[in-house]
């Protein structure tokens, strides 16, 4: 029954996004800003609950609670005509408290986390919109776990780094166009209060937009002087235009009510493809304490994975009219790697230690296509479906094929209840499949289905 009204729902998406349109197509803004520059700080306090089913053994279910004190995010996108440039680091500490099983098989758990994440990706254009191209993704993380039960209390800690590169070539080029969104919403809402002398016309609407664009690349120190020079540019330019005769207090409270909480920097339009070589790198710690009354167990564990190999990747953004935006895209990869693997087992006076050595194939698969629906200018609602394909072949020391497949489905929604905070909220469903035929893994094969959900508010600091 969820399947079918999730279908339905991105149906309805897709055929009404082709019922409207406007005098001034977005697609064709090429008026280009000069960046973007912001830090959000975001509360969120999230859920999940898991069914999952692994090989002959009955299906389990999990409950989650997180809590997400602070989440600290800083973007920074540069564009000029020879680069463009999109930067975005992370710094989310969070807590997961959880509860699975019920009676004498009750087992209650915290869990603490600190994650990092930093990423760029460069685009250096030459003629025709062939560009050069060089991304980075580091992510590292720090976790710790105690769970209890009856019987014992279990201590783990999982501190790890990945890191990743892209270098490659492509063509093509997204444009932002959130500018140009705004000047359309503006327009059509002076028009709907009868405060246009006149229709403007598609070149007129590309020259307001103009104006929006060259108002957000000054930088002004002083906020209340900026607001005050913003509106004045404004005002000014529908006056002189013969857009608006009368000015009075709907035709500034249109105007400033669009400015004030309408932040949009991340609508676009346009299509890129690049052929890359993406070598990485996985280095990851483990160590586990299990305490009971008559024993002690210690587990620690050294995993490095190293490899390289090509992806190829395609991203299309199409803003279909001034409400409705469509994007889709695919990345296809098969890398070659090598992983070296050093375990020691403690119980008692007894120790063991183990080294495996394997080489393995990658091959990897991920692609999406989203809606997004934009019914006012302080309103933001998308939806997006995705799946991510990986096969992975052991072939030395750990001999077989590991097949993971997830397809998901998120929903999330942004709405500006000041100038510059939103409160937001995402529902995402992943569906998780994976099949092993490798002699050492604990399962065969494992099906999951994952629901989870987060409320929270968002500012930016610009």
């Amino acid at each position: 029954m969820k399947t079918k009204i999730l279908l339905a729902f991105c149906c309805l998406l897709s055929i009404a996004s082709f019922s409207q349109d406007s005098i001034f197509q977005l697609k064709d803004y090429k008026y280009r800003t000069k960046g973007f520059r912001a830090l959000e700080l975001q509360s969120s306090l999230t859920g999940q609950t898991d069914n999952y089913k692994q090989g002959s053994s009955p299906t389990q279910k999990n409950s989650l609670i997180d809590l997400y004190p602070s989440y600290l995010n800083y973007t920074n996108i540069s564009s000029t005509d020879k680069r463009f440039h999109t930067s975005f680091i992370s710094l989310s500490p969070s807590f997961r408290s959880h509860v699975e099983g019920d009676g004498q098989n009750k087992v209650k758990g915290n869990n603490y986390q600190a994650r990092l994440t930093w990423n760029f990706d460069d685009r250096f254009y030459r003629k025709n919109n062939w560009f050069l191209r060089l991304a980075n993704n580091l992510y590292s993380r720090d976790e710790f776990t105690k769970e209890e039960n009856i019987q014992s209390v279990t201590k783990t800690t999982l501190p790890g780094v990945d890191e990743s590169l892209l270098l490659g070539f492509g063509k093509g080029r997204l444009e932002m166009i959130q500018d140009a969104q705004m000047a359309l919403f503006i327009l059509n809402d002076l028009k709907d209060e009868g405060l246009l002398t006149t229709l403007p016309n598609a070149a007129l609407v590309n020259e307001f937009a103009q104006l929006i664009t060259e108002i957000n690349n000054r930088r002004v120190f002083d906020s209340r002087k900026k607001r005050i020079f913003e509106l004045t540019q404004i005002d000014k330019f529908l006056r002189e235009k013969g857009l608006a005769s009368t000015t009075d207090i709907r035709h500034f409270t249109i105007i400033n009510d669009n400015w004030a909480l309408a932040f949009n920097a991340y609508r676009r339009s346009g299509s890129s493809w690049s052929l890359n070589l993406k070598p990485f790198a996985q280095i990851g710690k483990s160590r586990q304490t299990v305490t009971a009354p008559n024993f002690k167990t210690i587990n620690e564990s050294e995993a490095k994975l190293f490899g390289i190999g090509p992806n190829l990747s395609y991203e299309n953004q199409k803003p279909i009219n001034l409400k409705w935006q469509r994007g889709l895209g695919v990345s296809l990869s098969w890398q070659l790697a090598r992983s070296e693997q050093k375990s020691k087992y403690v119980s008692g006076n007894t120790s063991q230690d183990n080294t495996l050595n394997t080489n393995q194939q990658f091959a990897d698969f991920s692609a999406f296509y989203a809606i997004g629906f934009y019914p006012n200018n302080r309103t933001v609602l998308n939806a997006s479906l995705g799946i991510d394909a990986v096969k992975q072949k052991y072939t030395s020391g750990l001999p077989g094929n590991q097949i993971f497949l997830h397809p998901s489905f998120s929903f999330s929604t942004d709405y500006f209840i000041s100038y510059k905070t939103r409160l937001t909220a995402n529902l995402g469903l992943l569906y998780s499949y994976q099949h092993s035929t490798a002699s050492s893994i604990f399962f065969n094969t494992t099906n999951a289905f994952h629901t989870g959900f987060s409320v929270g508010i968002s500012h930016y600091f610009l």
